[in-house]
């Protein structure tokens, strides 16, 4: 990833990736601090403890994002919670419509019948207006006839087959 440039010791470093850590001890392997004519040898306790050097810059890392997992873990929790109670609203709900629904048939039922029964009340309603009208009529015909009736009785029509005595009352 380094070129050099006219075999002079300038460098080119490359971008950092996603873990800055790992990218410290990559950049500490490939490019040393120090020119290589300024590089003693290293002791053997510094070679020992070299891969734990960055152990607590490690261990923050991790404990950084252990927390943002925690977060991101009581979101979810939370999120899950909540679709819970939305599916138990939805299955009363649903309950509730199928209720609402039977009311609904049942009620689109008894309009039927009562629609049946009215039609019947006023098939019947209608014959017995007609049949008032009739009885109406036949009572005024009879009222006339009687009042006719009366009339020659009291005028002696001759041509009234019964005649009444003028004393005897109407």
């Amino acid at each position: 990833m380094h070129e050099l440039k006219d075999m002079g010791e300038t460098r080119e470093t490359p971008q950092r990736p996603g873990d800055p850590v790992l990218w410290e001890e990559g950049q500490s392997l490939c490019y040393p601090r120090n020119p290589p004519s300024e590089v003693l040898a290293p002791a053997p306790a510094q070679i020992a403890l070299a891969p734990y050097q960055h152990l607590e810059e490690d261990m923050q890392s991790l404990k950084q994002v252990l927390e943002m997992k925690n977060q991101q873990i009581h979101l979810q929790e939370k999120k899950i919670i909540e679709l819970e109670k939305l599916v138990e609203k939805n299955i009363i709900l649903e309950e509730r419509i199928q209720v609402l629904q039977q009311q609904n048939e049942d009620l689109k039922a008894r309009i039927d019948q009562n629609t049946v029964v009215t039609r019947q009340l006023s098939e019947e309603n209608a014959n017995l207006q007609e049949y008032v009208e009739k009885e109406t009529q036949e009572k005024k015909r009879l009222s006339r006839t009687n009042e006719e009736l009366l009339w020659k009785l009291q005028t002696g029509d001759p041509t009234s087959p019964i005649k009444l005595s003028p004393t005897s009352p109407v």
